[in-house]
């Protein structure tokens, strides 16, 4: 997993544009935060769940999370926002390039994506995130050493790039959780090929 170290001013005014949208509309008194699976943000995000998880077949998908998902069934928010949802599709598919949207998530205060491994959907990853004040965090176990590692939110957007393997490649299988202590928006996209990925990648930089 890798963090870029500039953004593309063109993808900054997208990604600014998508932020200041979405405080706009007030998501928490307008849509409904899920509550998916027993666990809370705690255990949800901690090693003793990931190993736990790692006992047993893994399809991919979280199984605990609290957010608010956008563009996703069911829908839990304002049908009128659907329009904007889609801009944002159009226009993030067409800077990056992109095969689909993985995510477009709101996380409140408290919110978080338990540890999942995304092996049924394996790909060339980018994912935006974005806190006010850096209180929220990604973090990973590193496919080979098992390390694991925490990247912290800068404030503001921050990008990462990473490869996501799939349930025949086991050495990147990519296990991963997110958790927040402030509003934390996220927006993911799966890249077709990895030479478009690197293109995408020197694209956001290298401007």
């Amino acid at each position: 997993m890798r963090v870029l170290s500039k953004i593309n001013p063109e993808l900054q005014e997208i990604l600014d544009w998508w932020k200041d949208w979405i405080f706009s509309v007030d998501v928490e008194e307008n849509a409904y935060t899920s509550r998916q699976g027993p666990y809370d943000c705690d255990y949800g995000t901690s090693v003793e769940y990931l190993k736990e998880l790692q006992k047993a077949p893994h399809v991919g998908f979280p199984e605990c999370s609290k957010g608010v998902s956008l563009g996703t069934e069911p829908k839990r928010y304002p049908k009128e926002w659907d329009e904007t949802i889609k801009e944002c599709d159009k226009k993030l598919i067409g800077f990056l390039g992109a095969k689909y949207g993985a995510v477009k998530m709101y996380y409140p205060k408290d919110g978080f994506l338990g540890w999942h491994n995304n092996a049924n959907a394996p790909g060339y990853n980018i994912i935006m995130s974005y806190t006010e004040n850096g209180g929220g965090y990604f973090e990973y176990e590193h496919p080979i050493s098992k390390e694991i590692v925490r990247l912290q939110d800068p404030g503001g957007w921050t990008i990462k790039v990473g490869y996501f393997g799939g349930h025949d490649e086991p050495d990147q299988v990519f296990w991963h959780a997110a958790k927040t202590d402030e509003p934390r928006l996220t927006l993911a996209y799966v890249i077709p090929d990895a030479w478009m990925w690197e293109e995408m990648i020197a694209d956001i930089e290298e401007y």
